[in-house]
């Protein structure tokens, strides 16, 4: 990695901590500045303004999470149940852990819904892709009705991952995960 990209990956790091903790909009520059040690003038000559950079985060997070979900979806190893519980026990443990803060781009729709169209489109597309992708899990496991069962299910992970931050009540993962299981395997 060429020290121009391990420059932007910190930005984005940096970014994306602050902005989970105190909002997009509650993230100040100064602070930004402060955490990465990056002058202003360095973070603005890769991110032309603030909301570029949050863009330029959300794009980032959106790469890495799915290429993650895609790994699982593609372990053949494991069984459709396996690729459920892991997913489930991943938010498990970043809760445990304190680790987990919310969702980039929940957070993210929230505040920018109605003034950066790029923020809100990266959220949209996310949302969509990860629907999409447990859709194709549940067509690979020869799940019928894969696409409205996938929709159903990820709603349900939606609100876990927009309550969780508030309670931090890790029973709430095993309920979610019985509505999520029931979606995937009820007949309908």
């Amino acid at each position: 990695m060429s020290r121009k990209d391990e420059k932007i990956q910190k930005i984005l790091e940096v970014t994306a901590e602050l902005c989970i903790r105190n909002g997009y909009q509650g993230t100040s520059m100064d602070e930004l500045t402060s955490k990465t040690g990056f002058s202003k003038a360095t973070i603005y000559r890769y991110f032309k303004s603030k909301e570029c950079l949050i863009a330029a985060t959300l794009g980032h997070y959106s790469k890495m999470h799915t290429k993650a979900l895609i790994a699982l979806i593609n372990d053949t190893e494991l069984s459709l149940q396996e690729k459920i519980d892991q997913r489930f026990e991943k938010l498990r443990q970043l809760v445990m852990d304190k680790q987990f803060y919310g969702c980039y781009f929940q957070l993210a729709y929230s505040e920018f819904c109605n003034k950066d169209e790029d923020i809100t489109s990266i959220c949209t597309q996310y949302s969509h892709d990860r629907v999409e992708l447990i859709a194709k899990m549940l067509d690979q496991h020869e799940v019928e009705d894969a696409q409205m069962r996938a929709t159903k299910a990820e709603l349900v992970f939606s609100g876990l991952i927009a309550t969780l931050p508030i309670s931090k009540d890790t029973k709430l993962i095993d309920i979610a995960k019985e509505m999520y299981l029931k979606e995937i395997f009820s007949a309908h």
